[in-house]
C-alpha cells in the first residue's frame, strides 16, 4: 500500500490515491463450491494477522486455495502453476490418504497477477471435481513431482488415473497385461488412483486406453 504525506480527511467526498488504492485491493473470497473447494485473496493483509499464515514471507498479496479432500491430481496442477510462475512462493499441506485438509498458501508481489493465478486454479480444482474418474500427464515430470508421487529416480513420464480404487486398478491392469503384453513401464497401485512411468508416449496411451475401459 502507498502511504501519502497528506493525512487523509475522513468526511471528504472524494478520497485520496492511497485510500482508492486500500479500496481496491480489499482482500476477498474468490469462491466455494459445496464439494468443499475454497479460495481468498488476501492483499496488504494486516501486520497483526501475518502469523495466522503458514509461512512468515513479506507479501503484498496471497491467495489461498484449500479443499476438504486431497487428491493426486492437485499435484498436476500445481506442478504446472511452479513451472509457469516459478516466482511464486508457495506453502502446501497434502496428505496421499487425505487424513487432514488440502492447503495450498501463495505469496506474490503483483495482486493482479496473483489474483488471476487463484481464479485459474480454483476453476481446474472445480472442473475436475465434477468427474468420476480424471487422466493427468506430465512429461519429465520436475523433481518436486518426483517426490510427491514418491517416485525414487527421475522418470521421462508419468500418467495417473485417478478417482479409482485399489481393487480397479488390479483388474484394469490385469485385463491389460494379459491382452496387450506390454511389460517396459512401471506402475503403483495406490487407494485411490493408479500411478504408471516410464516411456511418456506409452505410458499416456496406456492410461487412455484405461480409463476407456473405466468409462464403458
Amino acid at each position: 500500500l502507498v502511504q501519502g504525506n497528506r493525512s487523509v480527511n475522513s468526511y471528504q467526498r472524494t478520497a485520496a490515491p492511497s485510500v482508492k488504492k486500500r479500496l481496491s485491493e480489499e482482500s476477498k473470497l474468490i469462491g466455494q463450491t459445496k464439494e468443499g473447494v475454497k479460495a481468498w485473496v488476501f492483499n496488504g493483509l494486516h501486520p497483526n494477522l501475518g502469523a495466522s499464515l503458514q509461512r512468515t514471507i513479506k507479501s503484498d498479496s496471497i491467495g489461498v486455495i484449500t479443499a476438504d479432500t486431497c487428491s493426486v491430481g492437485q499435484l498436476f496442477l500445481i506442478n504446472d502453476l511452479m513451472r509457469e510462475f516459478a516466482t511464486i512462493k508457495y506453502f502446501l499441506t497434502w496428505d496421499k490418504e487425505s487424513k487432514q485438509k488440502f492447503v495450498l498458501e501463495l505469496y506474490g508481489q503483483d495482486s493482479e497477477s496473483l489474483t488471476k493465478v487463484v481464479k485459474s486454479l480454483f476453476q481446474k480444482l472445480t472442473q475436475k471435481s465434477h468427474k468420476a474418474t480424471h487422466v493427468y500427464k506430465s512429461l519429465s515430470p520436475s523433481p518436486w513431482l518426483t517426490k510427491q508421487l514418491e517416485l525414487q529416480s527421475p522418470v521421462n513420464g508419468v500418467a495417473v488415473l485417478a478417482g479409482i480404487d485399489y481393487y480397479t486398478s488390479i483388474l484394469l491392469l490385469d485385463r491389460f497385461l494379459k491382452k496387450s503384453g506390454e511389460t517396459k513401464f512401471s506402475y503403483m497401485i495406490e487407494k485411490s488412483y493408479l500411478l504408471l512411468h516410464g516411456n511418456y508416449e506409452l505410458v499416456s496411451q496406456i492410461s487412455e486406453e484405461l480409463q476407456k475401459e473405466v468409462d464403458r
